[in-house]
């Protein structure tokens, strides 16, 4: 089961993005040190999750719950 984080490592890399162009095509003003973050476990905005599905032509239903899995996780700490 790909955690989140995965898929978004994944997604970005068969698309030939680098972290900033991902960040660009999202309009993340922290750049690429965000999208590093993420693609080190920390929770994207949803909205964020939404984009990267279209974006990076992810699986919508295997990224919501892998969004969800991370939730929950941060949620007990």
């Amino acid at each position: 089961m790909a955690t989140l984080a995965d898929l978004i490592v994944y997604g970005r890399q068969g698309k030939g993005m680098t972290q900033n162009d991902l960040a660009i095509a999202l309009e993340i003003k922290a750049g690429g040190a965000q999208v590093s973050k993420w693609e080190r476990g920390a929770l994207p905005d949803p909205r964020n999750v939404h984009r990267m599905i279209e974006l990076l032509g992810l699986d919508a239903d295997e990224t919501w719950l892998a969004f969800g899995r991370a939730v929950d996780a941060a949620n007990s700490l």
